[in-house]
């Protein structure tokens, strides 16, 4: 029995050497990679406009710019300027 429970003591004494040299030699100290974090690092951290005729929130990158007069509007889409123009007339 006491051997038993010497045998488990030193399998996991080496599996957690193991972990412990893995983790420093294969991460280059970065932390190990989770997936789909690299998506959420590409939508964080970007701004987020307002389309002035539908009231929906756009991405900068997404949004259609249109200068009128000496302001910037960002509009959702090609049909939201349009309505929009029409409703200024």
């Amino acid at each position: 029995m006491f051997n038993l429970l010497r045998l488990i003591v030193i399998i996991l004494i080496l599996y957690f050497l193991y972990q412990g040299v893995r983790r420093f030699f294969l991460s280059d100290g970065k932390k190990m990679p989770i997936p789909g974090e690299d998506r959420a690092k590409q939508v964080r951290g970007e701004d987020l406009v307002e389309d002035p005729q539908c009231h929906m929130y756009v991405p900068v990158s997404r949004a259609i710019e249109k200068r009128i007069g000496d302001r910037t509007l960002y509009f959702c889409s090609e049909a939201c300027y349009r309505a929009y123009q029409e409703s200024t007339k």
